[in-house]
């Protein structure tokens, strides 16, 4: 699955944080990929009014129809981190940039007095709230055999690992999303550290990129443990042809992937880019399978292969 033009390590201006990447090797299987027995992941995309989201949108002004968004929170200390990075938008973004409304999509963790605190910072009519949903899927709990879902793994709660499905490719689903073009996703705690010169919307609009992160370290290996044997029984499902990619040829090497996952932070990208048939696709794939809650992928795993 390829975006056309993807950047690595976009933020070179504020935010180098850990820009090595490792990453994709080859590993040949042998066995035919099926899918997961109680309702198929096509059934799934198609069912969904996925399509008609991404029609584009043509009703355009001066700038490109973007929106900031932060995934959270699951608990107090990631509102105050959710809070900081408020701070560190308005100095360095939004002092020249500001009419790009910001989504605060949570569980309804956030409360009232959250929303006026975060609106004392910023402009108060670009703060939006959405509220997601982050049980378990009743398709997963109710599936045979069952599938299980331990209260922990690699110290991650049910509800965090929910976090990690969402940030991957649920949140793509949301109605209020479907007016823009493109997206910026972030972490509570992310802090941009300098002045944009540019309105990176337009940066990537101009200069026809889809998507660009700055990666903040690695992810454990733990929660890859599968995940390379599923896309590749992806690639024989869909009947695509599979070749590592020029762009990541320099981190290849041997015959398996090493399961280094970079973990971006921060990520901007086009809406169109993700929500492609073959893009969402791999994700519902990926999430028919309850490898989110019963094996820890993540959604810096999926993307990085994703992109690939």
């Amino acid at each position: 699955m390829v975006i056309k033009r993807a950047i690595a390590c976009f933020l070179v201006l504020s935010m180098l944080l850990a820009p090595c990447v490792s990453g994709l090797k080859r590993r040949v299987i042998r066995k035919q990929a099926v899918l997961p027995e109680d309702r198929g992941y096509n059934n799934a995309y198609e069912s969904e009014t996925l399509d008609s989201a991404i029609l584009p949108v043509t009703t355009r002004g001066q700038r490109p129809l973007g929106v900031v968004i932060f995934t959270c929170c699951t608990g107090d200390q990631e509102k105050d981190s959710l809070l900081d990075s408020l701070l560190s938008l308005k100095k360095f973004i939004f002092e020249e940039h500001d009419y790009y409304p910001i989504l605060l999509l949570n569980d309804g963790t956030i409360t009232a007095s959250d929303l006026a605190k975060y609106r004392r910072v910023m402009n108060p009519s670009l703060i939006l709230e959405e509220r997601m949903s982050l049980d378990v899927p009743a398709y997963l709990k109710y599936r045979m055999p069952p599938l299980r879902i331990p209260e922990h793994l690699f110290g991650r709660t049910v509800k965090e690992r929910s976090l990690c499905r969402y940030r991957a490719g649920e949140f793509l689903r949301i109605g209020v999303l479907q007016s823009f073009d493109w997206f910026m996703l972030m972490e509570p705690g992310v802090r941009i550290l300098d002045a944009f010169s540019f309105d990176p919307f337009v940066f990537m609009e101009s200069e026809q990129l889809d998507y660009g992160y700055a990666a903040s370290g690695f992810d454990a290996v733990e929660t890859t443990a599968g995940l390379w044997d599923l896309t590749q029984e992806y690639f024989l499902h869909e009947d695509l042809p599979f070749a590592i990619p020029e762009r990541v040829a320099h981190i290849v090497s041997g015959s398996d992937y090493d399961r280094s996952t970079i973990y971006p932070a921060f990520e901007i990208a086009k809406m169109s880019a993700l929500r492609s048939k073959l893009m969402y696709k791999y994700f519902s794939y990926i999430d028919w399978t309850g490898g989110f809650y019963s094996k820890g992928y993540c959604a810096p795993a999926v993307r990085q292969l994703q992109i690939s």
